[in-house]
C-alpha cells in the first residue's frame, strides 16, 4: 500500500511531541515491506535539505502557495499513486485534503491528538473564546466528515466523542494510542538517578505553566534536588534554579540520569507525548488528572492534582530505591503493554487495509457530503500560525539571510539608553548602524510599527556587523499590553509570515538596557512618542522583557541604572566575549 501524510509542520529530525510521533511512524511503515510512505511538507524555506535526504522514504517539497490549493494536492495524489492519505492536522483535514481526496477517490485517515473545543480557549477569552471555539469544532467535524478513518490518539477523547457527538460510529472512530519503538538500551538507568526532569515545548502554554508551576511550588522549596527542563523555551528558566537544557538532539543521557518524570498539566487536550517518553525509558511518572488522560491505570502513573504534596511524594521514592526500581519496572511493563509500536502498528496496518476493502461504500457517502460550512484555507492556515507562541517566532529553524552576517538589537523602555549606546557603538566599533525612525511611522496602515519594523531590518540586511536601535520585540510588547485589540493580532500574524519568509531574521544579540518603570518616566524627553508617559503600558513592556528576553541564549542584559560609560564598556566586553567583534 503506497501512502501519503501530509503535515506543514513537522520539525526533522524531530525533537518533542507530536512531530517526534509522526517521524517514527514514517520509519516504521516504511520498515514494513508490504507498504511505501511518501511524506508531503509544506515548504517554507527552512528546511534543512541534506538532513531530509537522509530518510528512509520518501520526502515531497510542496511550495507554500501550493499546498492549500486542493486542485494541486489532487494532483499530487495521483501523480505519485496515493492509495490511503493521512493527516494530524485538522485544518488541512477539512479544508484541502479531504475535499482532494474525495476528489481523486482516495480514502483519508484523520489522526486527531486533541479535542479542538478543549485547545481553543488556550488563546481566546470571553466572548471571542465561545465563538471560536464553536468554528473551531465545526472545522473538527468537517474533518472527520470527510475522513474514511479517524484515529483518536486518548481514550478520554474517544469516550466524549461516544457520548457528545452524534456524528458517532464505532468503524469510523477508532481508540488507538501514540505508540513508538524502544530497544533494551532505552531501559538502561544510571541505578544512583536522581534528577526530575520536565519535557515539552514550554512555548505551549499548558506546558509554560506546568513550568512556572515547578519554579514556583517545588524548586523553591527543594532546593537541594535537581530539577532539569528540556525543550523550546525551557532557556528562560535558566535563572530560576533550573537546569535549563534546552532543545537537545538525544534525550537519551538526561532519562538515564532520571529518576522520576514530572507532568504538572491542568489544561489542554489529548495524550501528553512527554509521559509515553517518560515510560520508554523506564522512568515512573508524576503527573496530574488530566495529564495522565488517556494511559492506562498503573503505578508508575503517580496522580495527584494538589501540587503541594508532591515534594513528599518525591522525597519519598528517592528515599525509597526499592519502591523505585520496582515503579521502573511498572513503567517499563506499561510501555511495552500499551504504546510499542510494533504492537500498535499491527492493528493500525489491518485498519488501512480495511478503509481500502471499505472504500466503495464511503466513497458513496462521500458523494452527498454537504460541507457544515465554506471554510476559507487561508483562515485556516492562520490558525495554525496563532498557535505558535511568540517564542515560537524566534526560533532556531528560521535562517539568517547570508546578506546580513550579525545583527545586535538593542531593547529597553524608554530612556534607557538605547540612542547612546547605539552611538557609541557605531564610533568606538565603527560599525553599521540602524537608528529608530519615529517619524517613517504610517499609523494609517493595519500594522503601522511592525512596517516601520520591517524598514529597519531592511536596511539591517548588509555585510558585517549591523546594530539596530529597537526590534519586533518592542513592538509586540506594546501590542501585547492590549491583547484583545485588533492590530495585536493582525500583527502577530504579521510577524510570523513575516520570519516565515525571511523578511525579519533573528538578531546574533539582543542588549536589553534594563531599567525600571520609574527611571524610564524620569529621563523621557520631549522626543519620546506619549504613548510611553503611560505607566500601566511601561509596566507590560517591561513584563514582556523580563517574559521573553531574559533568559535567553542569544540575550545580554544589562543594568542601565549605572552612569552611561559603565553601559558602553559592559556592552562592548560581552560583544567581545561572543565573538562578534
Amino acid at each position: 500500500m503506497r501512502i501519503g501524510v501530509f503535515s506543514d509542520a513537522i520539525s526533522i529530525p524531530p525533537k518533542e511531541g507530536i512531530s517526534l510521533h509522526v517521524y517514527e511512524l514514517l520509519r516504521s511503515i516504511s520498515d514494513d515491506s508490504s507498504h511505501e510512505v511518501v511524506l508531503f511538507m509544506c515548504d517554507r524555506g527552512m528546511l534543512d535539505h541534506k538532513i531530509l535526504e537522509s530518510d528512509p522514504y520518501t520526502i515531497v517539497l510542496i511550495p507554500e502557495h501550493d499546498f492549500f490549493e486542493i486542485s494541486y494536492i489532487e494532483m499530487m495524489i495521483k501523480r505519485y499513486n496515493i492509495q490511503l492519505a493521512q493527516t494530524h492536522k485538522t485544518y488541512i483535514a477539512a479544508t484541502v485534503l479531504g475535499e482532494a481526496c474525495r476528489r481523486a477517490e482516495v480514502p483519508m485517515v484523520y489522526e486527531m491528538h486533541d479535542l479542538e473545543k478543549d485547545v481553543v480557549p488556550l488563546y481566546f477569552t470571553g466572548n471571542e473564546a465561545v465563538s471560536e471555539t464553536k468554528k473551531h469544532d465545526e472545522f473538527q467535524r468537517q474533518a472527520c466528515a470527510y475522513a474514511s478513518l479517524v484515529r483518536v490518539m486518548s481514550r478520554y477523547d474517544y469516550d466524549y466523542i461516544a457520548t457528545n457527538w452524534h456524528e458517532f460510529d464505532n468503524k469510523l472512530f477508532i481508540w488507538l494510542p501514540v505508540a513508538t519503538e524502544a530497544t533494551d538500551a532505552d531501559f538502561c538507568q544510571d541505578p544512583d538517578r536522581q534528577m526530575l526532569s520536565y519535557i515539552g515545548n514550554m512555548s505551549y502554554l499548558p506546558n509554560a505553566e506546568g513550568a512556572q508551576a515547578i519554579v514556583d511550588k517545588l524548586a523553591s522549596r527543594m532546593k537541594n534536588n535537581q530539577f532539569c527542563f528540556v525543550g523550546r523555551g525551557s532557556e528562560r528558566y535558566g535563572s530560576q534554579g533550573i537546569d535549563a537544557r534546552g532543545m537537545v538532539d538525544d534525550l537519551t543521557p538526561i532519562l538515564r540520569s532520571t529518576a522520576i518524570g514530572l507532568a504538572p498539566i491542568f489544561s489542554g487536550s489529548g495524550m501528553k507525548i512527554k509521559n509515553l517518553t517518560y515510560l520508554k525509558h523506564g522512568i515512573p511518572v508524576l503527573t496530574t488528572s488530566l495529564g495522565a488522560q488517556g494511559y492506562p491505570v498503573s503505578p508508575a502513573m503517580i496522580i495527584e492534582d494538589n501540587l503541594e504534596r508532591w515534594p513528599t511524594i518525591i522525597d519519598s521514592l528517592l528515599t525509597d530505591r526499592k519502591l523505585l526500581a520496582s515503579l521502573a519496572l511498572e513503567a517499563k511493563h506499561l510501555f511495552l503493554d500499551n504504546f510499542e509500536s510494533n504492537h500498535v502498528n499491527r492493528q493500525l496496518y489491518i485498519l488501512y487495509d480495511r478503509c481500502l476493502t471499505d472504500y466503495g461504500v464511503r466513497k458513496r457517502q462521500l458523494k452527498k457530503l454537504v460541507a457544515q460550512r465554506d471554510i476559507n484555507p487561508v483562515e485556516m492556515y492562520w490558525i495554525r500560525e496563532y498557535r505558535e507562541t511568540l517564542s515560537d517566532l524566534i526560533d532556531d529553524t528560521v535562517v539568517i539571510p547570508s546578506s546580513c552576517q550579525h545583527l545586535v538589537i538593542l531593547e529597553g523602555l524608554p530612556g534607557s539608553g538605547k540612542s547612546s549606546l547605539l552611538r557609541a557603538l557605531e564610533s568606538q566599533l565603527k560599525v553599521a548602524t540602524v537608528p529608530e525612525m519615529v517619524a517613517t511611522v504610517d499609523m494609517e496602515l493595519p500594522t503601522p510599527f511592525l512596517d516601520h519594523d520591517l524598514k529597519k531590518y531592511a536596511i539591517a540586511r548588509r555585510p558585517g556587523i549591523t546594530v539596530m536601535d529597537r526590534g519586533v520585540d518592542s513592538t509586540l510588547a506594546v501590542e501585547l499590553a492590549d491583547p484583545e485589540s485588533k492590530t495585536c493580532s493582525l500583527t502577530i500574524e504579521a510577524v510570523r509570515r513575516a520570519y516565515a519568509n525571511g523578511h525579519l531574521t533573528k538578531p546574533d544579540v539582543v542588549i536589553y538596557l534594563r531599567v525600571p518603570v520609574d527611571v524610564s518616566l524620569a529621563r523621557q524627553n520631549a522626543w519620546n512618542a506619549p504613548l510611553w508617559r503611560n505607566r500601566v503600558l511601561l509596566e507590560s513592556v517591561e513584563k514582556y522583557y523580563q517574559t521573553r528576553l531574559v533568559g535567553q541564549s542569544n540575550v545580554i542584559e544589562i543594568d542601565a541604572t549605572q552612569d552611561r560609560g559603565a553601559v558602553i564598556d559592559q556592552a562592548i566586553e560581552q560583544l567581545e566575549e561572543r565573538g562578534l567583534i
